[in-house]
Order: C-alpha cells, then structure tokens, then sequence
C-alpha cells in the first residue's frame, strides 16, 4: 500500500524541473524552426539590406548629393520593383513605372534574342522598310528626380527582360531630366539587388557611376550620351540612323570622319547575333578599359580572340551598314560570279589569305581549297594600290619571305594538281618582290 501514496516533498522539485526542460526545449525548437523558415523564405537579396529601422543607405547618399533637394521630398520612381520593397517610409515621393514585359508578350509568342539580333537584315530596304520587334516601353512617364531599378541578375550576358529593365530606366531618366532648351535637370539611378547581370555598362557607362557598395550602385548618367543610345535602334534588328578602331587587314576607301558621331559600340555584322571587331565605335575610357580586363577570363571568348572577348563584353550593340566594313567573302556565287567590290564602301576587310602573303599578280585564295570563297582580284588589286602609294619605309613590312613564297608554291601545285577551273595557277608570276628573297628570312 505504502507504493501507492505519493511523496510530494521529493517529486514536486522533480515535476518542476522536467516542466522547466521541457518549455526551454520547446522554445529552442520554435525559434530554430523560425529562424529556417525565415531564411527559406527570405525576399530577394534586393529586400534584405532595407529594413525597417530607417531608409536604406542609398538614400541618405542622394539626399547627401542632390543639395537642391535638401528640403524637399526626392521623387522616386521605381522599375521592376514595389514600394514596399525600398522602405523609404514616407521620405519620398514614389511613383511605380509599369510597362509590359518583353516575355511573353503580343499573345504569348516568346521573342528570342536573336529577333533582335538577327544574322541578316536587308541593309539597303530592297524588300521594304527595315522593321525591329517592340520591346514595350512605358505609355507615359512622370518626372522624377532618381530611377530605383532591379535588373535581373544570374550573369546572364543576353537576356531580353534585362535589356528591356535597363531600356526603360534610361527613357525615364531622359524623359525626366532632358530640357529642350539645353538647360537639363540632374537625374540620378540606383541599381539595387543581385548586381552580377545588373546595369548593361552598354546602357549606363561605368564612367558615369558615382558610388557602389555590394547592394547598390548610384549612376549620374550624361544625358546626353543617354539620350543618343535610347534614340537608337532597340537591337542590331535595323541600320543605325566616339572613337573608332580599325583592324590591321582592313583598307580605308572613303573618309571616316562621319562614324565618329555613333554611340558605343556601333559595328558591322558577322553572323549570328555578333558583330565583327575589326571595325569598331568605341569611346575612350580607362573606367572601361579596366572593367574589361578584369572580365578578361569570366566572359570568354567564343574564337579565342578579340571578336569573341567583345561579344560578350558588349551584347547590345548598333548595326552599322556592310558598307562600313565590308568583308571580303563572296559566299553566292550566283549574286556576284565575278567577284567585283563595290565603289561605295568606306573600308574594305580582308579576310583569308591576306594580299601581302601573295604574289602581287592575283588573289592566292583561289589556290586554297577552303579558301577560294575569300578570292577576289578586284579586291586584291585594291589593296596593291594602297600598298603602291605607300612610304618606301614602310613596304618592307609587306616583304616576300622564302617561307611565304614556298607557301605560295605549295599551294599553287595543288591547283594545278586539281586543274582549278579559274586558271589562276597558269598565270606567269611578276612579282617584284621575288627578286628580294634573298634579303628576306
């Protein structure tokens, strides 16, 4: 009988200390469960730096440049973002800037890249006027003082939705700050989030960026370079209506002097939705020129060289006309059987077989097997003729070498082993600088 009385002097301390284990384990437990939880479903990076205590770091930096805006209210306009997502808690004027995503769009029809990008456009209208896909822009815009944007991030070097964020963020600045009269407002943008795709330095120059930290970045674009790009066509879809790099195997035809006038990067077409490198419009910076370098091994390089470097670097770019830049490759032979060059071109780009690695006499692209679709003798005298009025000083560097010229006999024989129809190879060779061999390593 005595098992069955309690004996409340002992087990009451016991009760109280299994009760007391127990509420500290289920206190631990709830808060490790809300803290994975909260974690889980945590905003975008984009939210996380804004809390609640007070306005988010970017603003105080405006509030600390905009000086005519020290008593008043910024007005805030936000892309691709909502205003609870900025907590500017009544600080400022915001206003939603809301305009139709590219994706998905004119009756869910997914536009590509390459829609806007395309490999060929018909430069001279023979088939009508040159048209480029819409990318929707907002209907009305209201002035504001700073753009708040969230670009897409991931690394994504071609990426529409992204392209269109930082379209719409450049048309609102310049609608915002562009005064008809010359004299134009100050606008501001803040890019916000994962920065890794972010502002297309295309679009918004690092030049003109005047603060960053790991969220944010603050640009004061120039309006007026601005104002140019967002006036251009929306892709290499369209001829467009600065400084200029020219490659080393391209002859100049035609004065240049127009071309300077073109915003970065404005070039000619190679295939796909790239653009050939040999001739370029670019702006001097060193700003750029470092960004580049230190992207040098995360964008790659497609072919290993320049062209495939650039292409990455700069994905929205300006079509040029072929005349601009015209490569010589003749890859219809029905259009142009005799191969002839155009008298308007501006330059002229030599690709394959270069003229001073041949005999003076005629194109040795003939010779070649995979080479003959580079062959034209009215583009080789073309060059001969520069070379001709050329400084004495300079023709050396075009010399003959032994090794060259046993290229050239090599590749001769192989014509007329095969019996090449267009009889380049029977052709008596007179070149001058045969008779320099000797001097030449």
């Amino acid at each position: 009988m005595a098992s069955s009385k309690p004996f409340p002097s002992k087990q009451k301390p016991f009760t109280l200390l299994l009760l007391l284990l127990c509420l500290t384990l289920t206190l631990l437990i709830q808060y490790n469960t809300t803290y994975n939880l909260h974690l889980d479903d945590d905003p975008p990076a984009t939210l996380l730096p804004y809390a609640a205590t007070g306005p988010p770091r970017w603003y105080d930096k405006l509030q600390y440049m905009i000086q005519n805006h020290s008593n008043n209210k910024l007005k805030i306009g936000l892309v691709n973002l909502d205003v609870d997502q900025i907590q500017v808690n009544g600080l400022a004027d915001v206003t939603t800037i809301n305009f139709k995503s590219v994706i998905n769009n004119d009756g869910g029809e997914n536009k590509k890249w390459e829609d806007f990008f395309p490999e060929w456009v018909d430069e001279d209208g023979k088939w009508g006027t040159m048209k480029c896909p819409e990318i929707p822009l907002p209907e009305s815009y209201e002035k504001v003082d700073v753009v708040v944007a969230r670009v897409p991030g991931g690394g994504q070097r071609r990426d529409l939705f992204r392209l269109q964020v930082n379209l719409v963020v450049a048309n609102v600045l310049v609608n915002s700050g562009w005064g008809v009269d010359g004299d134009h407002e100050e606008v501001y943008v803040v890019f916000i989030g994962d920065l890794s795709g972010g502002p297309m330095w295309e679009i918004f120059r690092c030049d003109d960026m005047i603060w960053e930290e790991k969220d944010y970045r603050i640009y004061k674009p120039d309006l007026g370079k601005l104002k140019q790009k967002v006036n251009m066509p929306v892709g290499s879809c369209m001829i467009s209506p600065s400084h200029q790099f020219d490659d080393a195997d391209l002859i100049v035809l035609k004065n240049l002097d127009e071309l300077f006038g073109y915003p970065q990067l404005s070039a000619v077409g190679n295939n796909k939705y790239l653009f050939n490198s040999g001739l370029i419009i670019i702006e001097p910076s060193k700003c750029m020129f470092n960004s580049l370098m230190k992207n040098i091994f995360t964008f790659g390089s497609y072919n290993g060289g320049d062209q495939g470097f650039l292409n990455e670097a700069f994905t929205w770019w300006h079509r040029l006309h072929s005349r601009v830049n015209r490569l010589k490759v003749f890859l219809d032979q029905k259009r142009n059987y005799r191969r002839e060059i155009r008298d308007d071109l501006y330059t002229l780009h030599f690709l394959g077989l270069k003229p001073w690695v041949c005999y003076k006499d005629y194109d040795c692209n003939w010779d070649k097997p995979d080479c003959r679709h580079f062959a034209s003798d009215s583009a080789h005298r073309k060059w001969w003729e520069v070379y001709e009025a050329m400084p004495g000083k300079l023709k050396g560097f075009c010399g003959l070498t032994k090794k060259l010229d046993a290229r050239i006999q090599k590749w001769r024989g192989v014509a007329r082993k095969g019996g090449f129809r267009d009889g380049h190879w029977k052709m008596k060779v007179k070149d001058r600088r045969r008779a320099t061999l000797d001097m030449m390593v």
